[in-house]
């Protein structure tokens, strides 16, 4: 329904006359006398049952643990564990006797360039002048790459028509990947 415009009222307003209109109802209703908004204030007032501050307080502290909010939490610090003795080292004798320390491996730092060594190259074509590749790699969704796009972590550095190659750089490292070259076990 629409009202005219001389009627119409913001919904704000028309619930705070509806809740103005039971407010006075309910009072009306309660006590035969005639009611102001003072008197209906008094009684409806009394339907809120008052709260305790000192019950309030204890509940609030009992919940927090301590009684100043900006008092810092008294967290108990655990004792530091010792630590066990380092392992002794292992040593290796010479043949003349002189006792060397054994030098363990040094764990082999992961490839840089691994995910562009691990891209195969489908095909190189002209695409209305734009030189794009199809690429693919393990684990990987196959897509269409130009110049300059990234391909996972791997970015299109240059794309060669002639030479069928695509160039990608990943981790500081230019990778060139050619049009059917086989992925090595190795580079994976």
């Amino acid at each position: 329904m629409t009202l005219p415009p001389v009627l119409r009222i913001s919904s704000s307003l028309r619930l705070g006359l509806i809740l103005l209109g039971l407010a006075t109802l309910t009072s009306a209703a309660t006590s035969a006398q005639p009611s102001d908004l003072f008197s209906d204030t008094a009684v409806n007032i009394q339907l809120i049952d008052p709260l305790d501050p000192a019950r309030e307080r204890a509940r609030a502290e009992a919940q927090a643990g301590r009684s100043d909010p900006f008092q810092p939490l008294d967290l108990s610090v655990a004792t530091p564990t010792p630590l066990p003795p380092p392992p002794p080292a292992l040593t290796v004798t010479t043949l003349d006797g002189q006792e060397l320390p054994l030098i363990e491996p040094a764990t082999p730092t992961p490839d840089p360039a691994r995910f562009a060594r691990s891209v195969m190259v489908s095909g190189v074509m002209n695409v209305d002048g734009d030189i794009v590749a199809l690429v693919t790699a393990d684990q990987a969704v196959p897509g269409v790459v130009r110049r300059g796009d990234r391909y996972r972590t791997a970015r299109v550095l240059a794309i060669s028509l002639e030479r069928q190659e695509v160039l990608l750089e990943e981790g500081g490292i230019t990778v060139a990947r050619r049009v059917n070259e086989p992925v090595s076990v190795a580079s994976n």
